[in-house]
Formats: C-alpha cells, sequence, structure tokens
C-alpha cells in the first residue's frame, strides 16, 4: 500500500523519479495549527512541476530525504514556518526560497497564495482539485482526500515561483533576494524555534506592580471627571470623555487616519500629547493606558504563550517596506528601550544556568550610514575620531556639551525627519551637507519614482507630478528613511548570517533582534569566543565611516556590562 497519493492537473500519472532528479522542489505543510511552537506538522506535500503533486505522511523517509537534500532549492509560501515545522520532526531544510518573500520585494500588497495565483496567474485552475474550497477547515477520511486538497498547494506554489523569479530580474530585484532575503530565512527560523527563557517569578512581580499603578491611575480618573461608570479601557468611552466631556480639540475631519471608521476620534498618545499642558486629564489618561498596555503585552501577553518556560515570536520579514524585521505574537521590538519600564521588562528574559544573556548592539548604525551618504564631514570625522556624535552634535547645536539628551534628539530628527522649523533650521545649520544631500535626493526620487536600498531592495513613492507639497514632503523622508534604514537593515541581516553560520551546530543560541540589536544565549566557558566572533562578524568595514558593535554580558537582557567595543 502506497503511502502518499498524488494529484495532477491534466489525469497523467506523475513519475518520482521527477522528484529525485530536479534541482527545484516545492513544498507545504500541513500541521495541527500556525503556531510554531505549540503545533505539530502532519504531513506534507512535494511537487516538481506545476502540474503535478505529491501529499504524504511525516513518515516517508523517501520524500523527507529529498527536501533534506542542500543540492535542491527548496520553495515555499511563507517557507519560514514550513521550514520550522520540518525541523520539529527533525528535518533539516535549508536552501530555501520564500515566494511570500518575493511578492513582498516585488512590493505586492496581498501575499496569500490565492491572490497571488489570482494576480499572476490568472487562467490558474482554482477548481476542482486544484483549490478546491481553497483554505477552508475541511477534515479527510482518506490519504487521497487530503492529496486532492493539500497536494496542490505545492504545485501552484511553483507555477508561481516560475512567474516571480521572472518579475524579480526584470525589477532588478534578484540579487537582493538571494544575498539578503534568502540567506537570513533559516536563521528567523531557529530563533523562532529556540525562544528565550522567561524568569516566571520576575514578570508575575511585574505584573503585579502593573496592576498597581493601572488601580492608582483608574482611581485618579474616576476622581478627576467625577464619574465611575467609565470604563477608560474602552477607546469608544475614553474619546467620549476627553472630547466631550473636558472638550480636548479633536482632529480636523480632513486628518482621516485619526479618525476611526465609526467616526470617533483618536486617542492615541501621537495626538494627545500636544494639549497635555491644558489639559491634565491626558497625563492621567496616558499613564493609565501605558501602563495597561505593558500588562497585557508583556506580561500577560507573554506568559500566556510561554512554552516550556520559552517565549516564542515571530519574526517578519514582509511586514515593512523599509526591509527591517519585526516582531509579532508578541512584538518584542516594542519594548520601551531605554526607559525604566522597558529595563523592568527585559530583566525577565533570563539566561539558563551557568549560561549568559550577550547583547551586541550596532553602535549608532543608521547615523553613521547617514553621514556616508550625505558626505557629511562633520558627522564622519568625529565618528572616525570616536567622539560621542550627541555630545558633538550638542555642542555644535547649542554650544554645551551638557545638553547631550538635546544633541541626541536632534540626531533623530536627522535621520528620521519631521521635527519643527526651529529644530530644521539647527540641523541644517550645523550639517549643511545633510541638507545639500536630502535635496538632491528630492530630484532623483521625483524622477525615478523610488528610493533604493544599499542591495537595491526598492520601495516605491508614488507620483510626484499628482501630489501636494506636504505629501511629496512625507514621501522625500521615507525615501530618505529606505537608503538609511533599509541598507542599515540589510548590514544586520548580513551579519545575522554570518554569526548564524558558525553557531548553528552549538549550544549558542541567536534568541531576539530587536531593531540593531542580537541578543545571544551562551554557555559561560564559550564567552570569549563568541565575543571575538561578534566583534568581527558583526562589524561591517564596506563604508567610509566603519559600522561597529558593542558587545555587554549578563544573567539577563537588562543588567549587562560591556566587555568589548570594537
Amino acid at each position: 500500500m502506497l503511502d502518499f497519493a498524488y494529484v495532477t492537473a491534466n489525469n497523467t500519472l506523475p513519475n518520482l523519479n521527477s522528484l529525485v532528479n530536479a534541482g527545484v522542489l516545492a513544498f507545504d505543510t500541513e500541521t495541527t495549527g500556525v503556531n510554531v511552537a505549540k503545533d505539530k506538522p502532519l504531513g506534507f506535500s512535494l511537487a516538481s512541476s506545476p502540474n503535478s503533486a505529491y501529499y504524504t505522511y511525516m513518515t516517508n523517509r523517501f520524500m523527507l530525504d529529498l527536501l533534506a537534500d542542500e543540492s535542491k532549492v527548496k520553495i515555499g509560501h511563507n517557507v519560514k514556518f514550513d521550514r520550522s515545522m520540518l525541523k520539529k520532526y527533525g528535518v533539516t531544510v535549508d536552501n530555501v526560497c520564500c515566494t511570500m518573500i518575493a511578492a513582498h520585494l516585488l512590493e505586492e500588497v496581498g501575499l496569500s497564495l490565492e491572490s497571488l495565483l489570482r494576480r499572476y496567474i490568472g487562467g490558474y485552475n482554482l477548481d476542482v482539485k486544484f483549490f478546491k474550497e481553497f483554505n477552508k477547515p475541511i477534515k479527510y477520511a482518506t490519504l487521497q482526500e487530503m492529496g486532492n486538497h493539500f497536494g496542490a498547494h505545492a504545485a501552484a506554489t511553483l507555477a508561481l515561483w516560475n512567474v516571480l523569479q521572472r518579475e524579480l530580474r526584470i525589477n532588478n530585484l534578484w540579487s537582493v533576494f538571494w544575498k539578503i532575503e534568502m540567506p537570513i530565512v533559516p536563521v528567523l527560523s531557529d530563533m523562532e524555534l529556540d525562544g528565550a527563557l522567561i524568569d516566571q517569578d520576575e514578570l508575575n512581580r511585574l505584573g503585579r506592580y502593573y496592576d498597581e499603578q493601572i488601580s492608582n491611575y483608574e482611581g485618579v480618573l474616576f476622581a478627576y471627571t467625577k464619574r465611575k461608570d467609565i470604563n477608560f479601557n474602552s477607546a469608544d468611552r475614553a474619546a467620549e470623555v476627553l472630547y466631550e466631556q473636558f472638550k480636548v480639540p479633536k482632529p480636523p475631519k480632513s486628518m482621516k487616519d485619526l479618525w476611526t471608521e465609526k467616526g470617533r476620534p483618536t486617542v492615541d498618545k501621537s495626538y494627545l500629547e500636544q494639549f497635555k499642558s491644558r489639559y491634565p486629564i491626558i497625563n492621567y489618561y496616558l499613564e493609565y493606558k501605558g501602563y495597561r498596555h505593558l500588562k497585557d503585552t508583556y506580561v500577560d501577553g507573554i506568559m500566556e504563550r510561554l512554552v516550556d518556560g520559552r517565549i516564542h515570536t515571530n519574526f517578519n520579514q514582509t511586514r515593512t517596506r523599509t526591509g527591517r524585521l519585526s516582531s509579532t505574537d508578541p512584538n518584542l521590538q516594542n519594548i520601551p528601550m531605554r526607559a525604566a519600564e522597558g529595563r523592568k521588562i527585559r530583566k525577565a528574559f533570563i539566561a539558563p544556568e551557568d549560561k549568559y544573556i550577550i547583547k551586541a548592539d550596532m553602535n549608532q548604525i543608521e547615523m553613521r550610514k547617514m553621514a556616508c551618504l550625505s558626505k557629511c564631514s562633520p558627522l564622519i570625522e568625529a565618528f572616525k575620531a570616536g567622539r560621542d556624535i550627541h555630545t558633538e552634535t550638542a555642542i555644535r547645536a547649542y554650544g554645551d556639551p551638557k545638553r547631550r539628551a538635546d544633541g541626541k534628539t536632534l540626531g533623530f530628527k536627522l535621520i528620521y525627519g519631521g521635527g519643527d522649523e526651529e529644530q530644521q533650521a539647527v540641523l541644517f545649520r550645523i550639517y549643511p551637507e545633510v541638507k545639500a544631500w536630502t535635496d538632491s535626493m528630492q530630484n532623483e526620487f521625483e524622477i525615478m519614482g523610488y528610493a533604493k536600498t544599499h542591495y537595491g531592495r526598492r520601495r516605491h513613492l508614488g507620483d510626484f507630478s499628482h501630489m501636494s507639497r506636504k505629501e511629496i514632503a512625507h514621501a522625500c523622508r521615507e525615501g530618505v528613511s529606505t537608503m538609511d534604514q533599509g541598507s542599515c537593515a540589510e548590514y544586520l541581516k548580513v551579519g545575522m548570517r554570518k554569526v548564524w553560520n558558525k553557531i548553528k551546530n552549538s549550544s549558542v543560541k541567536m534568541l531576539l533582534q530587536v531593531h540593531d540589536e542580537l541578543v545571544f544565549e551562551c554557555p559561560k566557558v564559550d564567552v570569549p569566543e563568541v565575543v571575538e566572533m561578534l566583534k568581527q562578524d558583526m562589524t561591517y568595514n564596506e563604508l567610509e565611516v566603519p559600522l561597529t558593535v558593542a558587545i555587554s554580558i549578563g544573567r539577563n537582557w537588562a543588567d549587562q556590562y560591556e566587555i568589548g567595543k570594537h
């Protein structure tokens, strides 16, 4: 009795030799769910042709060995998830190719397999055996019934890839796809599978502290409003109090992003903060809301997702237009970076006994890249001399090194844009070359219509001829951000892959990536060797200003001392 089923588009018998001889295979796993940490693989489909596919159980060693063959390219849609599921079963699938990431590079909005098939292969048969009742939860009694439904996913993925690879070449995205995005897939897969160890007692203590703060601010809000019937955790009720009872100015109707679809004005911090000096209730509400968010996301959100005492976040390559990685379920990249509350949360991320947490932080990477892009002499000289760039900015702007915090704020305005007219005037006075460069880039963006990263990722900015001055300014900030942040994201991915190549079969684990920071779990005995490796592999010397790394170590993510700077 065969332990596999097959499905074809033209009723011809497939040939197993085609799988063996193929240099490219498409595959898709079927699982008990979509949680990498908790769920398990049930079976998988495999295809070497867009016209036929096989479906089999996880016990089929012959087909599992085909997936483990590193000489073959393995194509999947959201391939990181499929790789992770197979690795949980003991099968390592590398040399992978992801159609979802390819579509993201092409700036597609709908990234589901079904929507992309409709977009690129309009005549592809979505009926009968291929995608019958696509993506609906159906229970099948026989292997062949499962093959009829699931087997076609692999064949369709291969058909999609045949189109997308041509589009990647036409749009000059082939190199960034294979040199930057695909090499990082197994790195992120392993990071998600390993997860970070959590001190549950510490997190519970933090939860009790947040509950006290929430209760305190809720009491203040009740007293201030003279009402105890308001649920301030409801955005609708909070808006009612702020805008109706206390008459906080509502955003203009023309600013549609500040109004919900139901016609309620925003209660977001970014809008309300401008009025907090005039309306004290805003301060109380934002404090309440902040503690509620911290409790829900970083205490309850982590505790309910723990598996074997570890938190397994998802690292996404298809959520940002600059190419930066993002984190979901939970979002560990939004932990307040330097605030006291962020430190309390990071303290719960710990190393097992006889191990340490090592943190590698790329030193002011985006500021360094901005210096190189704009060829700004004062910035380049300061970095090369090893001077503190925020103090340098404070001296140039205010003549006062003690105003380092203000210098740091100005530096962020330089990278991310924005700021009031006075701040912009100061910035362009002290760093005129940055002003000249950003002006020249506006002309280039207008001609080309897109911004490009170091390795070639593109971000289309729109048709400037149909934009208002405000829209053009916003598009240019996005373009500059893509060139700076997007390129830095690529340098970080290159470094991550270098490090992973050396630690992937060891007891050293890369756990987290948070913007420009990497977090590792390392046995005590390996610390000196790993520190030296990070100094070497995370440093990027191909720019006029080298991108360097600061390394620190501790028993948890918060309490660290710096042991290496390179």
